[in-house]
Order: structure tokens, then sequence, then C-alpha cells
């Protein structure tokens, strides 16, 4: 076990400071840097007017490791490689308990090189903290389980409810299988187990909503306005944007900022969108799913479901107690189920999402490893069944990768020569023909997503995506156009696009007035505009789009907007950006465009 935490290790913490972070979580780390009151409220600009879509608890985690080891790139993706890699003793020590140590060790190997996991570990985004905390909910359920007590059972009530607080509704996807997983393994009455399951509910809760009701219950004035709500609360950001819009997908098409100055996504190909279908997380174009996910989970699904028709453990197997496996499996299985359906409807899917789903695919198919492997004994029909379950496995693991048409061949046709041999001819030992299968079939089926997060981290790959990303000649010079000029007002630059923003807060780490939030919802009226401009609060604005390049902005845009470009000259030329239709210089007092030079 030791080994193959240290392999999963390797491949997460491995060049970490190479990988490439989001713009829009680096800055509002930057951002809650600053102050107590940025810190508590997810600030995402250092003035504390706007807040990220997410509460803070992960955050704050990475806060405290830039305190720690300075601003980089390895001090913001720190926290999620060390919950990755801490979820794979949890996942072994789980798998443990209902169906032995070989069963664990194939779940953990398959979580440590699992793709998805190992990109996602690189990532400064919440996912992998999460996917950890769910797994440390199922041990404690075991551990209510098997003990009784309740204290066990408010432990997992509190863990699911700093999910909730770590990527809201994504930390929740485990919460039904917890549930089943305590009602089927508890030896206790009916009533019992509804009582402890009522108050490990209302923990949930108690603890998922401590953040939302803490900022509501602060002063209007305090309370920075949460991008992607639709009225200024907490609520809507966590419930509305959060919640139904990921399943819906929006209303409008993304913010205009300018193309040409968003950086090109690492690892991600030209025509990312995957739509919405059953085979959605198989699919070979767009993410190219079936590469990062696809071929753990459908050997999960083939030798889960070998595994629950054959039940090798029946004759030959773990000690552990009958009701703790099934329990454990039915539980395994609702959550692989549940995360499958969810994720091939789901709207707007990132593959950084999937990793809440990661624990029970590798579970399920370090389980269905050993239950093959425990097949060797059974009648001929049975192992005929078996190898061609593995053989399914590999064909589609090459359709994906034809390139490792050796290795997987010659491991997959020496699991199978072995199952297939009768034992009167075998010539080995019972405990070294099933070792002996387990091992080549688990290199056969985990070969390529090894070799695959190997790439992808020589590729420096990451997960977090490029919103609000510009590159860095880009971004430098327009903060050395800004900062001589902005001496003494309170923002550095008014932004049309929230995204826009991020690169320049984290090199200077300076207020922005935000105009727009998702959507295009204003969010600065015309009369705060005016007011920042007259008391020579603001001097400049970021625009872009065609509401910047426009010579007279359209109705559609932000009625700041139409404001700003009234009542301001562009000098995007001057800063070297582009010809114009960016920068754009606010005139003294507001004035219009004929009332003086500038």
């Amino acid at each position: 076990m030791a080994g193959v935490t240290l392999a999963g290790a390797v491949l997460r913490f491995w060049a970490l400071g190479a990988a490439h972070g989001n713009p829009y979580y680096d800055a509002a780390v930057r951002s809650m840097g600053l102050s107590l009151h940025n810190l508590f409220f997810a600030a995402y600009e250092p003035g504390g007017s706007v807040a990220i879509d997410k509460p803070p608890v992960d955050l704050w985690l990475q806060v405290l490791s830039v305190k720690l080891f300075g601003w980089s790139s390895r001090a913001l993706v720190t926290p999620q490689a060390i919950a990755s890699t801490a979820a794979i003793p949890l996942l072994y020590a789980v798998v443990k308990r209902g169906f032995g140590t070989a069963a664990g060790l194939a779940a953990a190997a398959a979580l440590a090189v699992l793709p998805i996991s190992v990109v996602t570990g690189r990532s400064d985004t919440m996912d992998s903290l999460a996917m950890a905390l769910s797994v440390a909910a199922v041990w404690f359920t075991i551990r209510a389980a098997e003990s009784g007590r309740t204290r066990y059972v408010l432990a997992v009530g509190a863990i699911c409810g700093f999910a909730f607080e770590v990527k809201l509704f994504e930390g929740l996807i485990a919460v039904p299988a917890l549930a089943l997983l305590y009602w089927i393994a508890a030896p206790l009455t009916r009533a019992r187990r509804l009582r402890q399951l009522a108050t490990a509910g209302a923990v949930l809760v108690v603890v998922a909503l401590a953040w939302p009701v803490a900022v509501s219950l602060a002063p209007k004035s305090e309370r920075p306005y949460p991008i992607g709500s639709t009225d200024g609360s907490v609520w809507s950001s966590i419930f509305y944007f959060n919640g139904i819009q990921r399943l819906q997908g929006p209303r409008h098409p993304h913010p205009n900022a300018p193309p040409r100055r968003v950086s090109k996504p690492f690892a991600v190909p030209k025509n990312p969108a995957t739509p919405p279908g059953p085979t959605r997380l198989l699919a070979r174009k767009g993410w190219n799913l079936g590469w990062l996910v696809g071929i753990e989970l459908l050997a999960a699904g083939l030798l889960g479901g070998l595994a629950l028709l054959t039940r090798p453990w029946s004759r030959a197997g773990p000690t552990e107690p009958p009701r703790l496996r099934l329990a454990l499996a039915a539980a395994l299985g609702a959550w692989l189920v549940i995360g499958t359906v969810l994720f091939s409807a789901q709207r707007i899917l990132h593959p950084r999402y999937i990793e809440a789903m990661a624990p029970p695919m590798a579970a399920v198919l370090g389980i269905g490893i050993v239950a093959l492997a425990r097949l060797v004994d059974r009648r001929a029909l049975v192992r005929v069944l078996g190898v061609a379950v593995l053989a399914a496995g590999c064909a589609y693991e090459l359709l994906i990768t034809p390139s490792f048409l050796g290795p997987v061949a010659a491991a997959g046709l020496a699991a199978a020569v072995l199952l297939l041999l009768p034992a009167s001819t075998r010539r080995l030992r019972p405990a070294l023909a099933v070792g002996g299968v387990g091992v080549l079939a688990a290199a056969a089926l985990l070969i390529v997503p090894a070799r695959t997060s190997i790439q992808l981290v020589r590729a420096q790959a990451s997960d977090g995506g490029q919103l609000g990303g510009m590159p860095s000649a880009e971004v430098n010079a327009l903060s050395r156009y800004l900062t001589p000029r902005t001496r003494g007002a309170r923002y550095e630059t008014a932004v049309t696009d929230y995204s826009m923003a991020a690169s320049l807060i984290i090199r200077d780490a300076r207020p922005l007035m935000i105009l727009e939030s998702v959507e295009r919802r204003p969010i600065t009226s015309v009369a705060r505009v005016r007011r920042a401009v007259r008391r020579g609060e603001l001097r400049y604005a970021l625009i872009g789009g065609s509401c910047g390049t426009a010579r007279r902005p359209s109705f559609k845009c932000h009625a700041a907007v139409r404001w700003i470009r009234a009542h301001s000259v562009d000098v995007t030329r001057e800063t070297g950006l582009g010809s114009s239709g960016f920068v754009f210089r606010l005139l003294p007092s507001g004035q219009g465009k004929g009332h003086g030079r500038v």
C-alpha cells in the first residue's frame, strides 16, 4: 500500500509548480489573502465588492498554503494534490473492510493512476478535496455501522456538510450511497437507524448552510455581490447558478471577453464540448472522456457486473462480515450509477466534475479484478465468461489508445490463458493461480490509464480551466500602462466581464470595479460609475468585445458600459494591446467627448 500511495503521490506532485492554475480561483485567493473581510466573504477582487460563486472553505486552504510557501503555482495546487493523494489509502481502508486486502490494493491502484484524478489533483479547483471528504465519509459510515455509536454518525453528517461547503452539490453525490450503506450494514433496530440517519441529516444541513447563513446575516453594505447570483444573494448563486443552471445550461452565451486575449487552454482539445448522452463518458471526441475516465469506468461496469453475477467470495474470499460486504457493494454500485447517470445528462460538464465518482469507479474495478481472479476454480463456463469480460475491457482500451496493443494484449492474453487452464494442467497452487490472474488482469486494465497519467504529467496538464486567463506579456503591458496613471485612484480600472479581471487581480492585487456578472448580468449602476469618476476614484475601463469596438454601443450593452463609452476616449493603441476597442480613459468629471481634450 505504501508503494501504491507513493506512485500516486509522484503522479500528483511531480513538477507540480509547472501546473497551470485557474485564474478565476487564483484571483480570489489573491484577494482573500489581503484582509479578513475578503477571506470570510470569498472576495473575488481586492476591494471586496464582488465574491466568487463558491463557499470559501477550500480557498482558505489555498490562502494558508500561499501564506506558508509564498505565491506560486505549487502553493496554490498543493492542497488539492495532498487531498487527492490522501484519498488513495483511504479508499484502500474502505474496500479492505468489506472485500479484503487484495481488493483494497487493486482499488487503490486504480484510483492512483486514474487520469481524471491525476489531472484534477494537479489543479487548483475544489474537486479533489470534495472527493477525499466523500471517501472519508464512507470510512466513518462503516465505523458507525460496526460500532453503532452515534458520534460516528454525527461525524459522517459533518463531513458531508463540509463537502457541500467545498464544492456544493457535487460534494453530496455520495450521500444516498452513504445512507444505503448504513441502513444495510448497521445491526440496529429500524427505529434507531432512522433516528441516527435523521440526526446525521440535520448535522449535514447545519454544517452545509453555516457559511451561507452567516453571510446572509451580515450587514448588506458588507456583503459582496456573488458572481452568478441573479439578485445579489448567496442563495441564488448556490441554488440557481451552481444548481439548476448546471443541469439546464446557460440561457445566454458566455460574457463577451475578447477571445484574442485569452490564453490557449492546456491539454484541452479545440472543441471540448461533449454533448449529453448515454455514451458521453466513453466518448473519444471533445474532451475525450473515454481517455480520461471511460477506460476504468467501462472496466468497472463489466467486472462489477461479473462479480455481482458470480459472487466468487461466497466460496473462497475474505472473512469480513457478509452484511458489511453486501452493504458496501450496494453503496458503491449506487454511487457509481448515480454519478454515471448525472454526468451523462448534465448540461454543463467539466471533466473535473467526474472526480466525484472516481472513488466508486476505482473501488468497483478493484473488487471486480479480484472477483475475476477468484474464478480460477469455478466451472469452465464461468471462466469463459470471465475471459469474455476481460477481453471486452481490453478491446475498448485498445480502441481508445491503439498504440498500446502489445502490452495490453500480452497481459490480457496471459491472464486469459491462466484462467482457462484447468487446475489439473495448471501445475500451480490455487493461491498462486489466483494471484497471477489478478496481477495480469490489473496490468492489462490499468497500464493504459497509468501511461496516460504519465503523459498528462509530462504535458503539465491540469483541469483548472483558463477562465480569465491572459498571456503574461499582455497582462504586464496593461499593468505597466495603468499603474503610473491610476496612483491615488481607488480602482485600478473598471472591467465589463468579471473573468477579464482575473489576471490583472493576480498581477497587481488592486481593487477593480466589475460591471457585469455571468450572462452579462449588470451588477454596477451608472450612478455608481459616474460618482466614482467625479471623485477621481476611477480613471480607466476595459471593455472589449462588440461593446468596445462598435462606434455606438447597442442597447444590448450594459447601461454603465454605454455611459463609459460616451464619457471616455479609446487609448488601446497607447497600451500596445491593439488598435482600438479595449482600453478606455474616462474623461475628468464625467464630461462627454465633446467637452475637452484629453
